[in-house]
Formats: C-alpha cells, sequence, structure tokens
C-alpha cells in the first residue's frame, strides 16, 4: 500500500509516527493534498538570529511558523502536532556536529527550545502528480535526491552554509507544465534554481539549506 492511499490526513500519519509504526523514512507521497514542513528545534538563545538567517535566505528557508519557546505545537499548521515525537527521524547536532539520529526528542526537549517550520518541496508534488507528470521518488519509494550547491548563503550570526537543491528528473516536454503547476505553492517554493537540460529529461530543482556547513 502506497503512503498517498495509507496516510490520507496529517494527524493520523502523525500518530503512526509516535506511535513507531511509521519507522525511520520520508513522508514523501504522504498526505497529498497538505503542507508538509522540514522542522529545526533550537535553544531561544539562537532563535532570532536562525530566523534572520531564513529572512536573508527565504527562497531555501521560506518560514511557515515560528513556535514560542517550549511550545510542542505548530500553532496554525497542526494544532494537534507534538514536535517531540512526531517526526520520523530528528538529526542531533552538538555545536555544529552530528552526533546522532533518534526517534523522538523527548530526553532533549526543553521548555525554552524554539521550533521553526520551513516550506518543504514535499508539498507540490501531488500537483505535478495530478498533471500527469510522474515523481520518481514517489514512484521509487524513496526520498528525493538532494545536491548541495557552490551558492553560499547569507549568514546570520552562527548559521551559514552552502545552498542545497533537491532535484526531480522531468521530461524536457512536461518541464514548463511543472513550473506553472508548482508556481501557486509560494510557501515551500520561490521560483526554482536553473532548469538543467540533460537529453530527454529535465532536473526540476527547488532551493533548501545547508544550516550548519
Amino acid at each position: 500500500m502506497s503512503l498517498a492511499s495509507h496516510y490520507l490526513v496529517p494527524h493520523a500519519l502523525r500518530a503512526s509516527i509516535a506511535a513507531g509504526k511509521f519507522g525511520i523514512k520520508s513522508t514523501s507521497g504522504a498526505c497529498q493534498g497538505y503542507l508538509q514542513a522540514n522542522v529545526v528545534v533550537m535553544p531561544s538563545l539562537y532563535a532570532a538570529d536562525f530566523e534572520e538567517f531564513c529572512k536573508r535566505n527565504y527562497r531555501a528557508c521560506p518560514l511557515l511558523f515560528k513556535s514560542a519557546p517550549g511550545q510542542l505545537d505548530a500553532g496554525p499548521l497542526a494544532k494537534d502536532s507534538d514536535i517531540r515525537d512526531n517526526i520520523p527521524a530528528y538529526e542531533v547536532f552538538r555545536n555544529g556536529i552530528h552526533e546522532e539520529r533518534v526517534a523522538n526528542i523527548h530526553d532533549i526537549f526543553t521548555n525554552d527550545m524554539v521550533t521553526f517550520y520551513i516550506g518543504c518541496s514535499f508539498s507540490f508534488e501531488e500537483a505535478l502528480i495530478s498533471s500527469g507528470i510522474p515523481v520518481r521518488n514517489i514512484d521509487q519509494g524513496k526520498n528525493v535526491s538532494m545536491y548541495r550547491t557552490t551558492r553560499s548563503c547569507d549568514a546570520a550570526g552562527p548559521f551559514h552554509g552552502k545552498m542545497v537543491v533537491s532535484m526531480r528528473p522531468i521530461r524536457s516536454d512536461q518541464v514548463s507544465n511543472a513550473v506553472k503547476v508548482t508556481a501557486p505553492y509560494v510557501l515551500v517554493i520561490i521560483a526554482p534554481p536553473p532548469i538543467v537540460m540533460k537529453s530527454q529529461h529535465s532536473n526540476y530543482g527547488c532551493a533548501h539549506n545547508d544550516l550548519l556547513d
């Protein structure tokens, strides 16, 4: 059974993740038609700098919502959510160094933590599929391909790094339609970087950020 047919609404997906039933895998293809977000959780000491980083790099970090310190839910995005266990996996960084991957952050999250919700390109994949444009990573049950570019992001405080783009191979005759149907998704993509043409396929890109390079 595909993620699209098994997880139709976000609260069911979040409940499955929290219960440990979903496993550690991408949510690409799940809850089609709903907004998906990347999340970054940090001590409040760094929140102002990171918010500024998002403003300076709005193409790569379109900020959907910033929580109050200690806030567990995602406010208007998902009032019944709990950031401590509603994500399939959490990558834990300390002093800019990746230390571990965990299934939840119940033992890490404190009342001082601030959560940033950033627009995710998974949100527009349903629009591509509905327009007859295949999404390879969904068809193969894999995460979307991502590449680190040579383009530097505008630094803010301790946050800096190279822009990272997600790429989806699309037939060259479908690229203009792909751009058209994803254009309304301004909360998750703001004009893709240049489209790379190769043979009969194109790579349609969406910007992200490598936050702690």
